[in-house]
């Protein structure tokens, strides 16, 4: 389980807070002072601040907050004449939070890199499975994978 504080700086004398979040979160402590902890898991929720004061009104601030495992994003694994031969290569979309990446080839750990990666392979036309995971600091993400053909040059 993850956690994280988040504060509303500088309201207006006079005013009050009341917090709420959505999907599986918790807020810790008392949810009406200007600071709020946020526990749980999962993928996405939205925190929002109700502010309400003589001056101002209402006035509602919300932040979408990840916690939990990150969710991987799209994996792309191609071969050809871009890459050259004998060559995969493998990139995915960014993922929210995500602090590094863990790339498999054919079920083997090989790197823990960036959103990129090029495999170098010493076979021709035999099928490949590029795998990756999305790390941060709650966890790491399912394992996605791609099937891709190496190249020859032909």
């Amino acid at each position: 389980m993850c956690s994280a504080s988040y504060a509303v700086n500088n309201l207006p004398s006079g005013a009050t807070i009341a917090w709420n979040i959505t999907c599986h979160r918790a807020i810790s402590g008392s949810s009406n002072q200007n600071t709020v902890n946020v526990i749980g898991t999962g993928n996405a929720a939205v925190l929002k601040a109700i502010i309400t004061g003589p001056c101002i009104g209402n006035i509602t601030l919300t932040k979408t907050i990840y916690s939990g495992a990150p969710t991987a994003g799209v994996l792309t694994a191609e071969t050809g004449a871009s890459w050259g031969v004998n060559r995969i290569h493998a990139s995915i979309d960014n993922v929210q939070n995500a602090t590094s990446y863990n790339w498999y080839l054919d079920g083997e750990l090989r790197s823990v890199h960036g959103k990129t990666i090029n495999f170098l392979v010493e076979d021709c036309n035999v099928e490949h499975t590029v795998e990756v995971e999305a790390v941060n600091s709650c966890g790491t993400s399912a394992r996605f994978f791609r099937k891709v053909v190496s190249w020859c040059g032909y």
